[in-house]
């Protein structure tokens, strides 16, 4: 009995189809295994890339009207180098300013590795002959400094607890409740949205005090959080006004229109909060201003003044201290 062929693959003539077949090889690779939940920037970054390349790139500008749009296949050298200067998002625009930061070497190198596999694997294949992003264009590894966590400058942490609204409407005493408990505790952002009214635990001997039980998948992510003073009395003024307004239901921070803040409304209110901060302060507001940037600001403060890195690590939900040492150990004197 003669074998059954196996079947064929079909041909690749898309640019989606190249990644899709890259993505195949990656999924059932034996070192170096890429899932495809992993792989979704990736995929992000090679759409971003073809875009651009058809639309923007100097290729695309000097080819006649009446022929077909570059791809892949004919991208060159200068493409690359400017796509990698001008085609990633950097967190300048991302965060409303003007585009005059340039993009980070993390992100610069980041993207060039992705597309370098990616064109390889075209080539590899003989759909392409030349490869756009060479190891120089692409650049050296950034720094430990540049590719580490990024804390906000000095004084814009304090400052984000000064000027608070004293006699806030319910939604600015929510938001000052949620300042606040960041800038005390350095919770995620999933961990402040997804935080149930049944998670908050009141302590019978203390005013204003209270404990939360973060609840979570990852190993030591589930812990008690004890919270109190301006962060305690904050979180019981925006909870009288809970149940003022009769929405005391499930989450602790809800919005005029949703049952729970969504992690984007969240970076919305911090980043609008720290550009307020740098204003006061006269200074420009930097590039990372998000929830994640308070966290890690809470994290290196505790470390700078004296606290083990292990216990940093329990209270704040990290299953390991080294991996703070090797985020933010370079903020570290």
């Amino acid at each position: 009995m003669s074998a059954i062929p196996a079947p064929q693959k079909a041909p690749i003539t898309s640019a989606q189809a190249l990644l899709e077949d890259w993505l195949s090889v990656r999924e059932h690779a034996s070192v170096d295994r890429l899932t495809r939940q992993a792989a979704i920037p990736y995929g992000f970054i090679w759409k971003k890339w073809i875009t651009w390349l058809a639309t923007a790139s100097p290729s695309a500008k000097t080819r006649k009207p009446a022929k077909t749009a570059v791809s892949y296949a004919d991208a060159t050298e200068l493409d690359a180098e400017r796509f990698l200067r001008d085609g990633p998002t950097p967190a300048s625009r991302r965060n409303g300013k003007s585009r005059s930061s340039p993009i980070s070497p993390v992100t610069r190198v980041r993207y060039g590795r992705v597309l370098r596999e990616l064109h390889s694997h075209a080539i590899a294949l003989g759909l392409s002959e030349t490869q756009p992003f060479t190891e120089e264009i692409i650049g050296p590894q950034p720094s430990q400094r540049q590719r580490g966590g990024q804390i906000l400058p000095p004084g814009v942490f304090e400052q984000m607890a000064r000027g608070l609204p004293s006699v806030p409407t319910p939604f600015e005493a929510r938001d000052n409740a949620i300042i606040l408990l960041l800038l005390q505790t350095g919770m995620t952002s999933s961990e402040l949205c997804n935080l149930a009214l049944r998670d908050l635990i009141r302590k019978p001997k203390g005013v204003n005090t209270f404990i939360l039980q973060i609840k979570g998948d990852r190993d030591k992510q589930s812990r008690d959080i004890p919270v109190g003073g301006r962060a305690g009395a904050a979180l019981q003024r925006w909870l009288m006004h809970l149940h003022e307004m009769d929405k005391a239901d499930e989450f602790v921070f809800i919005t005029e229109r949703a049952p729970h803040m969504s992690t984007a409304g969240l970076f919305r209110l911090i980043a609008a909060r720290v550009q307020k901060a740098c204003e006061e302060l006269g200074m420009p507001t930097p590039n990372h201003i998000g929830p994640g940037v308070i966290r890690n600001t809470v994290i290196v403060n505790r470390l700078r003044a004296g606290e083990p890195s292990f216990k940093v690590a329990d209270d704040m939900g990290i299953k390991e201290d080294r991996s703070i040492m090797r985020g933010l150990g370079h903020h570290l004197p």
